[in-house]
């Protein structure tokens, strides 16, 4: 086989929001994103299928940098392969100014409806 019979396609690009966190801070979420590209290598011909499960332990404490390491996105691959990338915030999330155990109450009382 050469070179010409297999493709690389982009799954995300550079910056793309793969997840949303929760997050113990003023906001309710924060974007997880990915630092670069994630580009996967199939036959021409065979679209790619992955699987992306993003992995992180959450809800974040505030306050959260953009830019932070904050977790992994797995990719799964239908050959079995499994690659994992960096998730980066992709926001600012100051501390929460008043009552930050509300935020982590709601999360783990009505978390399961969201």
């Amino acid at each position: 086989m050469g070179f010409r019979e297999f493709t690389n396609t982009t799954i995300f690009r550079a910056g793309d929001t793969v997840a949303e966190a929760p997050v113990a801070g003023e906001k309710d979420t924060v974007p997880l994103v990915v630092a670069r590209a994630v580009q996967v290598t199939s036959a021409t011909g065979t679209p790619p299928s992955p699987r992306v499960v993003a992995r992180y332990d959450g809800p974040l404490p505030a306050p959260i940098v953009k830019g932070t390491k904050l977790g992994t996105a797995a990719v799964s691959l239908p050959d079995g392969r499994v690659i994992e990338y960096p998730l980066e915030a992709g926001a600012d999330v100051p501390r929460q100014a008043c009552r930050p155990g509300l935020t982590l109450a709601r999360h783990y009382l009505f978390g399961w409806l969201s």
